[in-house]
């Protein structure tokens, strides 16, 4: 299915050792998202070159940059990341959000499946692919769905890992 409508916001900062992994394999999704915004978060390696290289690749993929903080902010300043990601976008526009990490390389139909684990149960509001094959270059973390209200019909699901 072809006609769906997901958004993938992605904080990132210092993941040029990540990045082409995680751009490749969401390039080569079974259903491409409509639109997938990096944040930079003030990366000091050469992840904004990367994502730019990747900006103009391809059309879905946008790229917003954040000032360098001098440090790394785990937890808030991931927050602060997504958010600005998420206040570049129309939330109502999607029916899936999702907040992925910068470091995952994913099954090829990784968001094609999770999208479809939602849709047979309306009333999931949390999900991960279970027994879908695993994301590879961050094997330790886990992926989830999650539904959150996005407009007057149709709810978005947002898929992030954990913490």
């Amino acid at each position: 299915m072809n006609n769906r409508r997901y958004v993938l916001i992605t904080p990132c900062r210092n993941e040029g050792a990540y990045l082409g992994a995680t751009i490749r394999t969401v390039a080569a999704q079974t259903v491409l998202p409509m639109r997938w915004v990096i944040v930079d978060d003030g990366s000091t390696d050469n992840s904004l070159s990367i994502l730019q290289d990747a900006a103009n690749t391809y059309d879905f993929m946008d790229v917003i940059q954040r000032s360098d903080r001098g440090s790394r902010r785990v937890g808030a300043g991931v927050i602060d990341a997504f958010n600005d990601g998420l206040n570049a976008i129309r939330l109502e526009d999607y029916d899936y959000l999702c907040k992925l990490d910068a470091d995952l390389e994913l099954p090829r139909q990784y968001f094609e499946l999770l999208m479809d684990k939602m849709d047979r149960d309306p009333r999931l509001g949390d999900s991960s692919p279970t027994n879908e094959r695993r994301a590879s270059v961050a094997p330790s973390r886990s992926r989830h769905c999650r539904r959150s209200p996005a407009g007057p019909e149709a709810p978005a699901r947002a898929a992030r890992p954990p913490g």
